[in-house]
């Protein structure tokens, strides 16, 4: 990832989008399941 940000700052934008949508994803899932 530390390769990928250095190379193309659009990547670290993307990556850091992805990985909060995750996060989001994640609490919205545990909101359903408990």
């Amino acid at each position: 990832m530390v390769l990928l940000r250095k190379s193309n700052p659009q990547s670290h934008e993307l990556q850091t989008a992805v990985e909060h949508g995750v996060e989001v994803v994640e609490k919205l899932l545990k909101i359903v399941i408990f």
